[in-house]
């Protein structure tokens, strides 16, 4: 066993076999100890494994959890962060995962590709496409508001209200999946002639009224990438 001191406060034990420490003994330093090795590193504990930065005097955890755990590596002040640099992190246990946040937010975030899935195939997909879902069975959405729509194009034609002389009047009812008015909410109105009105839908989803010498194909957009599946209906009375 060969000891060497290279400073007044570090100390490096160098051994060709193996290092033997007694029941007991404990390694300190009141600055900095490095452990290091050219192969495999093993840490073997009959008991609870603990690794503490800094000075934690008291710590509740996640549900009450950490003092109910046979590891246990806490950071007081300063981020605690675990890296895979050359593959993959995975995460497993046993019986039940909680992850959770004791006062702030939880992030999940992915440059690529987020997704869930249970072992019978539901799964929940986020990436630059947007959110898929997948349901082998049928699909629960439970709020007391639900707003699921997206914008479209639609052509119909303008009714024919009898002779040339009768004007054509038209008005659009836009609502969602659920059958709720789209309210408040920008549209645009292509006309034969090129033109392009806007506007905005009003508390019963109906857009300002379309008036026209005769029929004529007016196409309707309805502004926003979160409206997707919406319904039209029109009125043409004056």
């Amino acid at each position: 066993l060969n000891t060497e001191v290279l400073g007044a406060a570090d100390v490096m034990l160098v051994s060709k076999d193996s290092i033997l420490a007694a029941a007991s003994n404990t390694l300190w330093t009141a600055k900095t100890i490095v452990r290091q090795s050219g192969a495999t590193q093993s840490d073997v504990v009959a008991g609870n494994y603990t690794l503490t930065a800094n000075t934690i005097d008291s710590l509740s955890g996640v549900g009450g959890q950490v003092d109910l755990s046979g590891l246990n590596i806490s950071a007081n002040r300063e981020p605690l962060a675990i890296q895979a640099q050359g593959g993959e992190l995975q995460l497993h246990s046993q019986q039940s995962m909680t992850i959770g946040s004791e006062s702030g937010q939880v992030n999940v975030s992915s440059p690529k590709r987020i997704k869930l899935q249970t072992s019978a195939g539901a799964s929940i997909t986020i990436d630059d496409s947007g959110i898929k879902l997948v349901c082998p069975g049928v699909i629960k959405v439970q709020a007391v508001k639900k707003g699921l729509v997206a914008g479209a194009n639609i052509t119909p034609t303008l009714p024919s209200l009898g002779g040339s002389e009768v004007k054509s009047y038209l008005t659009y009812v836009a609502k969602d999946m659920f059958g709720e008015p789209i309210a408040n909410t920008e549209y645009l109105l292509f006309m034969e002639d090129g033109t392009v009105k806007s506007g905005k839908t009003d508390a019963q989803g109906r857009t300002e009224q379309v008036i026209t010498d005769t029929p004529e194909e007016v196409g309707i957009h309805i502004v926003g990438d979160e409206h997707k599946g919406f319904t039209l209906s029109f009125e043409d009375d004056k």
